[in-house]
């Protein structure tokens, strides 16, 4: 089995190619070996902005964190979180 951070490598590395399903694909598995990960999150909710999906990057982000969490999200998920919001 492969460790989140294999993952987390192979959905970058599919982006960076343009393949937006496989590294989402990947994120994914990451997520899965890894829930808390806080930088796979990250890479996920770019890939969501970068295809315009913000109703994705809110539903992601509301399921990962109670509203309770947000203020203590970092910096840049608080950011994403915000920009997609306010693109709905």
């Amino acid at each position: 089995m492969m460790a989140h951070s294999d993952y987390n490598r192979l959905g970058i590395q599919a982006a960076m190619r343009g393949d937006h399903q496989s590294a989402e694909q990947h994120f994914h598995q990451a997520l899965s070996t890894n829930p808390d990960n806080p930088g796979v999150v990250m890479n996920l909710c770019r890939l969501l902005q970068m295809q315009q999906r913000h109703s994705d990057v809110v539903a992601l982000l509301k399921q990962r964190f109670h509203p309770d969490q947000y203020s203590q999200l970092p910096l840049q998920l608080s950011c994403m979180l915000a920009q997609s919001a306010a693109s709905l």
